[in-house]
């Protein structure tokens, strides 16, 4: 006989285990929202509310291996060798294949068409969603079953009425068309057509989602959000929006028919009246007057066109309200129980009738509730992807594109990519819209290929806006962070790349060498300058530049990849001063940039003239 203990969060469970006599043993049930199932092979199942984790803890060949590690989403062995992973996914698989945005609103979903990201109030900070994976190998790539955005269809049938999640259902997806930002999912299942064509507005932070259905009786839609409203991010720690979850959110209230999820710095004084009346009046209380308190903070309305006929507010796993959203769907179809509130983290639903087989959804975002429930309300559809297919066919028009392409709307859409991932106030670009690796900062060896991408396109405005940003947040030393957020914090984790040294100098001078512009050089020099001083002092006696993390390494080495991008930014950096008639900067950085050359030649060149990167 054995025990397994089992820690879900701030729940611990344990089980008494006896092979001879029974191979599992389960204790809860899924009706009341908490169950576990352990197994005498060490595998176990465990369901919290929607949410379902599964792994399994025993011996293997190299010490205990313990698998499905949440926030980990790796094989994790521990054994004499010390720990072990045994793939590389440390951060869950990414779960989105697709981007929308306008600089601010930024979306992502998965080819189910599921919302996974949507981060305001720009693309690199913070996402808003509820959605985080942990295997690559698990359904959903492991999230659990109430995480993001997404709907369902409530029909009638024969045998009466049937509810189903869209994201369940054979899909294809494809953009609109080779210049249109709005991304189309296509379900279809027993003679059922549902066509879900998002967009997200060029002008206001709110993205409309349009449901088209053919072949139902009587349909009706059911759409469940788990908005996870954050405001907070931490330097060298990137992801934390994504990862730190359970420390997001507030509640979410149904309100002039719109369901309002928000976050926002809490005035204790409002936390008095919660004494007001009774439980479920103290809750409706508490969550009112935290909306209408003056602090900005983060708010999402989200209503439809059907109004909404029915809604459910509800708990999700740490939450204080009424039924979970997502089970009420599953339990109720349309019919949902009309809870009004809850607070901490919830999720939320509405549901609504087609009109001529067409329904849609509104999201909108901003700072107040005031301003996300207007914005709301001057939303429709038709407005929203008209004014999107006219702002990108004209962005798109004088593209300089590869007249060799063998597709050209690929390469409109990697320029559409970097636009989305551009922050429309401050210039910055981030790698990626992607949450999982955490790849959302502006990372600026990545962004320095973007600027010569955006500069060959025809775009060198956002180029100009962009290097004044790296020129703003290099550090006094004259090196630059390996990543950024939007606001020019840096992200981390790595503190100093030598590789990111020398792109980052490139990408300042290769702007200028485009599109010449004496005020923009004259703006970015002294960041140039910064840099190649620090390469010139920060250098081996050898003449070898001085260790770093070349290309994300955690162990810092002196190797080829950190040489070449060195000595790159060093010979921009002398095309520069020569502009700017530094000629004593232009000299010094000029012998240096020789000397760097001559180790990269001796070490990486045979003598007979053969390439060696050994």
């Amino acid at each position: 006989m054995r025990r397994a203990l089992i820690a879900l969060g701030a729940l611990t469970l344990v089980a008494t285990i006896s092979p001879a006599a029974a191979q599992c043993v389960s204790g809860g049930s899924a009706a009341s929202g908490l169950a576990v199932n352990v197994c005498s092979d060490g595998s176990y199942t465990s369901t919290i509310g929607a949410r379902d984790l599964q792994g399994r803890v025993g011996a293997g060949a190299n010490g205990l291996e313990v698998t499905n590690v949440p926030f980990v989403a790796d094989d994790l062995t521990l054994g004499p060798n010390g720990p072990g992973l045994g793939n590389s996914e440390l951060a869950g698989p990414t779960a989105i294949d697709s981007s929308l945005g306008n600089g601010g609103l930024t979306a992502g979903l998965t080819p189910e068409g599921t919302v996974a990201v949507l981060s305001w109030p720009n693309p690199s900070y913070f996402n808003q969603m509820d959605y985080l994976t942990l295997s690559r190998g698990d359904p959903n790539l492991g999230a659990a079953k109430n995480m993001g955005a997404f709907a369902g269809l409530d029909v009638a049938t024969a045998h009466g009425r049937v509810f189903s999640w869209l994201r369940d259902w054979p899909s294809t997806q494809a953009y609109l068309s080779g210049t249109s930002d709005a991304l189309v999912t296509t379900f279809s299942k027993d003679g059922i057509t549902v066509t879900q064509t998002a967009v997200v507005s060029t002008t206001s932070d709110v993205m409309t989602i349009r449901y088209k259905v053919q072949g139902a009786r009587d349909p009706k839609l059911v759409f469940f959000e788990n908005l996870n409203p954050a405001d907070h991010k931490m330097p060298f720690l990137p992801g934390q929006d994504q990862f730190g979850y359970m420390f997001n959110d507030m509640a979410a209230q149904w309100q002039n028919e719109m369901l309002v999820h928000f976050r926002e710095d809490v005035d204790p004084t409002k936390l008095l009246n919660v004494a007001e009346g009774s439980t479920a009046s103290a809750r409706d209380t508490l969550v009112r007057d935290l909306s209408e308190m003056s602090k900005p903070g983060v708010f999402f309305a989200v209503t439809s066109n059907p109004a909404p006929s029915a809604h459910q507010v509800g708990a999700d796993l740490g939450g204080f309200g009424g039924s979970d959203a997502y089970n009420d769907a599953n339990a109720r179809g349309a019919h949902l129980s009309g809870d009004n509130t809850a607070v901490g983290q919830v999720d939320a639903a509405i549901s609504l009738p087609f009109k001529h087989g067409v329904a849609d959804v509104v999201m909108a975002a901003a700072s107040t509730r005031d301003a996300a429930m207007h914005a709301a309300q001057a939303t429709t559809y038709a407005r929203t992807l008209l004014d999107e297919e006219s702002y990108w066919n004209t962005w798109l028009a004088n593209a300089q594109l590869p007249t060799s392409s063998a597709d050209l709307n690929v390469d409109r859409r990697a320029l559409i990519a970097v636009a989305n991932a551009t922050d429309r106030s401050g210039g910055s670009i981030v790698a990626s819209i992607a949450r999982q690796s955490p790849y959302s900062e502006d990372w600026t060896r990545d962004g320095a290929f973007l600027n010569y991408a955006l500069d060959l396109a025809g775009h060198p405005e956002m180029v100009t806006k962009h290097n004044l940003f790296y020129a703003r947040v290099q550090r006094a030393n004259g090196t630059w962070g390996t990543m950024y957020y939007a606001d020019g914090e840096e992200g981390g984790p790595f503190p100093y790349e030598s590789d990111q040294q020398g792109f980052g100098t490139w990408t300042l001078w290769q702007h200028y060498k485009m599109y010449p512009s004496k005020s923009y050089l004259d703006a970015v020099y002294p960041a140039i300058k910064a840099s190649a001083n620090w390469m010139t002092l920060y250098a081996e006696p050898t003449g070898r530049q001085g260790p770093g993390m070349e290309d994300d390494n955690f162990f810092p080495s002196d190797g080829m990849q950190g040489a070449v991008t060195q000595w790159m930014g060093l010979q921009s950096a002398v095309r520069a001063a020569g502009v700017m008639g530094d000629a004593a900067d232009a000299a010094k950085w000029s012998a240096r940039a020789a000397t760097l050359k001559a180790t990269i030649l001796s070490q990486y060149w045979g003598p007979s003239g053969s390439f060696s990167p050994g």
